[in-house]
């Protein structure tokens, strides 16, 4: 198997009896089997490809014509070897709020995942047509307040499955999850499936990170999140009775795993955090789903542990998933996420970053972009260097080489976990 496939593999964890957990009816007697999607971190592939499959590198020559793998609004990359697996991404436009991945048509039966708008398939030289469908969603604009003095964003779809309150990593904001790209792309996918998404800056605002003792209702960032779930309430947006959920990255995610012991949560979504500490996450309740990356390079990042946490879970009959993902290769289009880069930008930073020797001839950046982000700052093009739009650039970048930081291609497995437990 070449080694950018997608690998899902079943971790027996020991056959041991657990009690009755309270929101299951079921005893564990067997052994638990934790779904473990791994993308392995040394592996190269191919540029984006469109049509008949062309010579290695990008922009590489045509071998033929045929096979063909033909992608309709979506792009494809990876390696071109028979027997090796290609990439395949939806396209997306920042700049078009009305329209929103669905699904994959053609020759889906080939595709890892067909209801991932990132996926992979194994090329044994057939010719492959795909095409990425859209749905049209309602455009919308989050209401930007403020609770105890820190930033409150939100937006609440007229009555909602439930409430996501999103935590930001250190050095962030309320503001992360409706401008960022990569958050922004979750935030899109759970109103168009009827939740609401919540944000608020951390209370402490030198730091930027999240309080996390007391772990009780004295702790000032609960209190906030107590006092805007009550303005929410107050406003007709949510009742007692919504579901509420926690998703959070870095230290974002060592926020959400404490709100949801203190406030009773349904559900949690971490994001590059195992969460901690140690005797809290050994005897949570709250059904949490742990997406790790391959290659994090922050030193309060343990994938072990989290892997941990979600077999004991299991263990003692908490619903729990562990995804370890991996570093996937770049493509021309990538960039146009971004709000403010369209197409012909996306494909200008692409071919800058390539001209400067950071990508092998598969598209897989060649070093660590966050503990080296000297060469791709300088290769970007001098409009987008410094500022918002370079932060977007360089967050992208992490996600291409499986380094710290919120990553989209969850989207549908998380989404798909919160829906299980409303």
């Amino acid at each position: 198997m070449e080694c950018n496939q997608a690998l899902i593999r079943a971790v027996p964890y020991p056959t041991r009896k657990t009690p009755v957990h309270p929101r299951l009816s079921l005893r564990v007697r067997t052994a638990i089997l934790v779904p473990v999607i791994v993308l392995p971190s040394a592996c190269s592939g191919s540029d984006s490809i469109a049509g008949p499959i062309p010579g290695p590198g990008p922009g590489g020559g045509n071998n033929g014509g045929t096979p063909t793998i033909t992608a309709t609004s979506a792009s494809v990359a990876g390696y071109r070897a028979v027997g090796d697996s290609v990439h395949v991404f939806a396209d997306y436009l920042a700049s078009n709020a009305s329209q929103l991945f669905d699904h994959w048509s053609g020759d889906v039966g080939v595709l890892a995942d067909p209801t991932a708008e990132h996926t992979t398939f194994i090329w044994n030289a057939q010719s492959v047509r795909l095409t990425a469908v859209y749905r049209t969603i309602a455009p919308w604009h989050p209401v930007q307040t403020t609770v105890s003095g820190v930033d409150f964003w939100y937006y609440v779809p007229q009555n909602p499955n439930g409430i996501i309150f999103a935590f930001h990593g250190s050095g962030g904001s309320a503001a992360n999850w409706f401008t960022h790209a990569e958050n922004l792309r979750f935030s899109r996918a759970a109103v168009a499936d009827g939740y609401g998404v919540a944000a608020l800056s951390s209370h402490d605002r030198t730091s930027q990170q999240w309080t996390l003792t007391p772990i009780s209702t004295a702790n000032p960032d609960v209190q906030n999140v107590q006092s805007a779930l009550a303005r929410l309430q107050a406003s007709g947006l949510i009742s007692p009775s919504t579901p509420r959920y926690a998703v959070g990255a870095s230290n974002g995610g060592r926020m959400t795993v404490r709100i949801a012991q203190v406030l009773g949560w349904n559900a949690v979504v971490n994001y590059v955090s195992q969460g901690d500490p140690d005797t809290l996450m050994m005897a949570s309740t709250t059904p949490t789903a742990f997406y790790m990356r391959r290659n994090d390079s922050q030193a309060l990042v343990n994938w072990q542990d989290a892997q941990r946490y979600s077999m004991n879970m299991q263990a003692r009959g908490v619903p729990s998933e562990f995804v370890l993902w991996g570093r996937s290769p770049l493509y021309p289009k990538k960039f146009a996420r971004i709000p403010g880069i369209d197409d012909a930008a996306s494909i200008a930073i692409f071919n800058a970053l390539n001209a400067a020797g950071l990508m092998d001839a598969g598209g897989y950046l060649l070093s660590d972009p966050t503990t080296n982000p000297g060469p791709w700052q300088a290769a970007i093009p001098p409009a987008y260097r410094g500022g918002a739009l370079s932060a977007n650039i360089g967050a992208l970048l992490d996600d291409a080489f499986a380094e710290h930081g919120f990553f989209s291609d969850m989207n549908e497995r998380a989404l798909a976990f919160i829906k299980r437990h409303p």
